[in-house]
């Protein structure tokens, strides 16, 4: 399990002060044992390995707006599964549901299926 919480104030004068809080939380549970390395996924590869993953993640601002001190968040949950045919790649799968109150920030309140390779190095 992974996680951060961050925060921090900014002045703007003669606006208000500006206040940014944000923080993730990520777990992931591997499962299979030696399975994956006797099916197709595993074949060629030494030591593959399956995860299931969730990350939940929110950032909050609290900012001078067109009507004085506004009220921004946006929240993330994701959840998915992740395949390492090998120690230093990861090919991850998972669907990620968003929610805004105000303004947009990243992604605003689209859900979606997201996709991803990462190589180590």
């Amino acid at each position: 399990m992974a996680g951060e919480i961050q925060g921090f104030a900014a002045d703007r004068a003669p606006l208000p002060d500006a206040r940014y809080r944000g923080f993730y939380m990520r777990t992931g549970y591997a499962f299979g044992g030696r399975a994956p390395a006797r099916t197709v996924l595993g074949r060629g590869f030494d030591a593959p390995r399956l995860a299931l993953v969730a990350e939940v993640d929110q950032v909050t601002i609290d900012g001078p707006g067109a009507q004085g001190l506004e009220h921004t968040r946006e929240r993330r949950a994701t959840a998915g599964l992740n395949y390492r045919p090998a120690s230093h790649w990861v090919l991850k799968l998972g669907y990620e549901w968003n929610d805004t109150t105000n303004l947009t920030l990243v992604k605003g309140d689209r859900d979606g299926i997201v996709g991803s390779v990462a190589f180590v190095f």
